[in-house]
């Protein structure tokens, strides 16, 4: 599937089990636990977070990264959705280590230690779970995950709204010299995207010049919120809003009235998502927009 998106594009072994593990439905105790481990595999749900990487590459909801050295750090920028949790989970592929012969061991034995903690906007920080192997039917609670090569941070209501940071760093030195990590967040609010080629001037003065967009992802856009606004003159006069309407999946289109010759008009598009996050085209509009002149032929 992930290939059918990305042409030649192969995950990491790492992406690929944070992937499974982020989106399997939790079975037994909140969290991991020593009878279910990470839950139920949910290929459903794997397979909508790939999609929606792809259709949102401006997130972070997948991402493949390194750290250099045991000194350096990773931080990871986003918007919570303002509707559900927000889970990350990072994996890695850890340098073989010492065998050991024991029963039951419980020391440690990572090579490469990484952390992962999550920082909300008030600067409180977040642990991952950690689970107790002397009690081993309590449930799993947040601290310093020193025995596994995969550690996930998981927040539910009541969440603070705005902008969180998923910070990776790494305990002592590094077999190797570095060491890559895979991250998988979800929760994130983003903005639809939209595509749009502009009008170039024209000389027509008896149709309607017709304004085209994509505006995708369709499960992340909400239909009734797409825009066209525009004015006369290079500066914004008297601004008129038209809504655009559906032509095709993902495409919308709405019209401007002819014009006489000598006219300039400016526009630009806006839209949605039904998490309430906001797009401009141009980026940073009303301030910036887009125009074409009505010329002689």
């Amino acid at each position: 599937f992930w290939r059918s998106l990305v042409d030649n594009f192969m995950p990491r072994a790492s992406t690929l089990k944070a992937l499974i593990i982020h989106s399997a439905d939790d079975l037994g105790r909140p969290g991991p636990d020593y009878a279910f481990g990470w839950g139920l595999m949910n290929v459903r749900a794997a397979a909508d977070l790939v999609r929606r990487q792809h259709d949102l590459p401006h997130e972070v909801s997948i991402v493949e990264d390194k750290l250099e050295n045991p000194a350096s750090t990773r931080r990871y920028q986003f918007t919570w959705n303002k509707t559900g949790p927000i889970r990350a989970t990072l994996c890695w592929t850890d340098p073989p280590g010492l065998a050991t012969n024991g029963l039951d061991v419980t020391t440690p034995a990572l090579v490469n230690d990484l952390d992962l903690r999550l920082v909300g906007p008030d600067g409180t920080t977040n642990l991952p779970f950690i689970l107790d192997s002397a009690h081993p039917t309590n449930n799993a609670l947040p601290g310093d995950n020193k025995a596994d090569p995969v550690e996930q941070v998981l927040l539910q209501g009541p969440i603070a709204t705005g902008v969180y940071a998923a910070i990776i760093t790494a305990k002592g030195g590094f077999a190797d010299g570095e060491q890559q990590f895979s991250l998988i967040i979800s929760g994130i609010g983003s903005p639809p995207r939209i595509e749009h080629a502009p009008l170039a001037n024209t000389c027509i003065t008896n149709t309607p010049y017709s304004i085209e967009a994509i505006v995708a992802p369709g499960y992340v856009a909400d239909t009734g919120t797409f825009e066209l606004v525009w004015w006369r003159g290079a500066q914004p006069g008297a601004v008129t809003s038209n809504r655009m309407l559906s032509i095709a999946p993902e495409r919308f289109a709405a019209v401007i009235p002819a014009q006489p010759i000598g006219t300039v008009i400016a526009y630009y598009l806006r839209a949605t998502s039904t998490d309430g996050f906001s797009a401009t085209l141009p980026a940073g509009a009303p301030v910036n927009y887009f125009t074409f002149a009505v010329t002689p032929a």
